[in-house]
Order: structure tokens, then C-alpha cells, then sequence
């Protein structure tokens, strides 16, 4: 249900709070390489949610068009 919904976006959310931080310590990344990197990151987490939100606004332009 939507608890669940939740739940798995908040463990998205810490994962990718956890790869930022391995990058920038562990990997010693620069401001500019860590940005790239991480814009990129969560086009790829958060892909199946901008999808959705993708075909929800073009089902509902559609509508306000007509």
C-alpha cells in the first residue's frame, strides 16, 4: 500500500545520501564530478517515479487542451 510506497522512497532517499558520501570521501570526487554523477544517479533511481509523473501530466494537459 502506500505505506510501502514510503517506506521504499525513504530507503531511495538514505541509499542515495549514502553513494553521495562514498563518492565525496572514499572516492575523493570533485564538487563538479560528484554533481554530474549524482544528477545522473538519480535520473536512474528515480526513473519508474518521473515516468509515472511523466504520463500523468500528458494525460491531464490533454485535458485541460480540450
Amino acid at each position: 500500500g502506500l505505506g510501502d510506497v514510503y517506506k521504499r522512497q525513504e530507503l531511495k532517499g538514505e541509499f542515495i545520501d549514502a553513494f553521495e558520501m562514498h563518492l565525496r570521501i572514499v572516492r575523493k570526487l570533485s564538487q563538479n564530478t560528484l554533481t554530474k554523477y549524482m544528477s545522473c544517479f538519480r535520473k536512474i533511481m528515480y526513473q519508474d517515479e518521473l515516468l509515472l509523473m511523466w504520463k500523468y501530466i500528458k494525460n491531464h494537459a490533454v485535458n485541460v487542451l480540450i
